[in-house]
């Protein structure tokens, strides 16, 4: 099976079927069995399964990421890496990760947002491409991570949120639970 060519490429392919975007914000519900009902569940960078299947469910079937080799994103068994960034973004690091598919468009314009988080980036990209998602697990940096609480993004990123949110919150293109 060959690879998209971009990864707005292989959003047009989910154009028609459930998706389901799993952020990794602390879940306050048990939408495991809802999540697993989708088509596509697209899950972020260090996504944790196990031991938290009631609240995010177990199926994935995307992995996005900023995709950099610097050592902090675990890799995925058999899931391809789609990347809201270009191969050339500073979020995408030095080296392009071998077999990830990266974005053509630039999301820091898209958005107008220096930046953006990785699951922002990539929903800006379903937003051009006009393909509909669930989105589930986005508080904008509210909470730590589901998967460890006591995560605390710092400071500068949350300078950002307002947009971010504002521009997730205002597309008709998603549903946010």
């Amino acid at each position: 099976m060959s690879l998209p060519v971009s990864t707005e490429a292989w959003i047009r392919s989910c154009r028609g079927r459930s998706i389901c975007v799993v952020g990794n914000a602390v879940f306050h519900r048990n939408w495991g069995e809802h999540i697993d009902s989708f088509d596509i569940v697209v899950r972020f960078n260090n996504y944790a399964i196990t031991g938290f299947e009631k609240e995010v469910g177990r199926k994935t079937t995307a992995w996005a990421s900023y995709a950099n080799l610097d050592g902090y994103l675990q890799p995925r068994a058999g899931l391809t890496t789609y990347s809201p960034f270009r191969c050339d973004a500073s979020e995408s690091g030095d080296a392009c990760f071998p077999g990830a598919v990266y974005a053509v468009s630039d999301v820091h314009q898209l958005l107008g947002i220096a930046r953006p988080t990785t699951g922002t980036a990539l929903l800006a990209l379903f937003h051009q491409e006009r393909v509909a998602a669930t989105v589930v697990g986005f508080d904008f940096l509210r909470s730590g991570h589901y998967m460890k609480p006591s995560h605390r993004h710092t400071r500068d990123i949350h300078c950002e949120m307002n947009s971010e949110e504002k521009f997730v919150r205002g597309s008709h293109h998603f549903t946010l639970l």
